[in-house]
Order: structure tokens, then sequence, then C-alpha cells
């Protein structure tokens, strides 16, 4: 009987165990590094795109600006409801394929990047596009707050 009841439990806590893991994976940013896939994705749903330029194994400031915006249940739970999220990485441990080097380098010229992290808020509807970045004492709410009014500016300046 004892036994019985530990299995039980056993299988309850694994249960629950798993259930909470799966529950926090959930909870990452839905990025994509096809821009002209995620362009006629933010056409079709009426979304910004959010284009982020990033050295992740490298930059100083790329990695702060993970750890502390991008990881965050409050800017995920924002950015993949409000923002169709494109990824722009230029690693230097991590080899990317020629043809995603050459789309990242070609992407990063199209919007002038000269240094990392930026992000590129963009209206896909009229094109117009504004950029910002990391800043010391960001937080996700700050980083929120920036990436509305960027949008909103750009709103404004449709058609």
């Amino acid at each position: 009987m004892r036994t019985k009841i530990l299995s039980i439990l056993s299988i309850a806590i694994f249960g629950l165990v798993g259930f909470a893991f799966a529950k926090e994976q959930a909870k990452t940013l839905e990025w994509s590094t096809d821009y002209i896939a995620s362009l006629e994705k933010a056409e079709a749903q009426k979304k910004p795109l959010l284009i982020y330029f990033t050295g992740s194994d490298w930059c100083p400031f790329c990695i702060y600006m993970d750890r502390d915006v991008l990881s965050k249940p409050e800017f995920i739970e924002y950015a993949n409801k409000n923002y169709v999220m494109v990824l722009c990485d230029f690693p230097r441990k991590i080899k990317l394929t020629e043809s995603q080097a050459q789309a990242n380098e070609k992407l990063a010229g199209t919007f002038s990047i000269r240094g990392f992290p930026t992000m590129v808020i963009m209206n896909p509807e009229t094109e117009a596009w504004a950029q910002t970045g990391y800043e010391n004492g960001i937080t996700p709410k700050s980083f929120i707050d920036t990436v509305t009014k960027a949008y909103e500016k750009l709103s404004k300046a449709k058609k």
C-alpha cells in the first residue's frame, strides 16, 4: 500500500514539474531569421516588425540586452503579442550558413546598422522605421515604452 501511494505521489510530482517546465519553455520570443517571410506575416497580421541586430555571443551590450530585457516575461509577452520578431545575428563563435550570413549583411545594410545591439521598429505598410538600442539601466518596461512610442510615431506618418 505504501509503495502504491509513493508511486502515485511520484507520478503527480513529475507531472507538475513537467507542466511547469513546459509552461516556462513556452516563454520565449518567437524569432524568425527570414526577413521576407516575416514581412509578409506582419502585413497579413497587421503587426509591426521588430528586427533585432545582435552579436549574440561576443557583444557585451547585446548580452546585457538579452539578460535585462529580451529574456524577461514582461517583454516576451508584450513582443510576441504585438510584433513579428526578426533576429539578425552576427555571432563569432557560431557559424551561420552562407545564405543566412549574406541575408543578415544585406539587411544590416538596408537599415544602415552601425553597431550592436540595434532594434529596428518597422511599419510594414509604409516601410517607415526607427531604431533604438541598449541603454544603461534599461528595464523591460522602459524598453516597451520606447518601442511603443517609436511605433506610434511611425503610425502617425502613415500614408
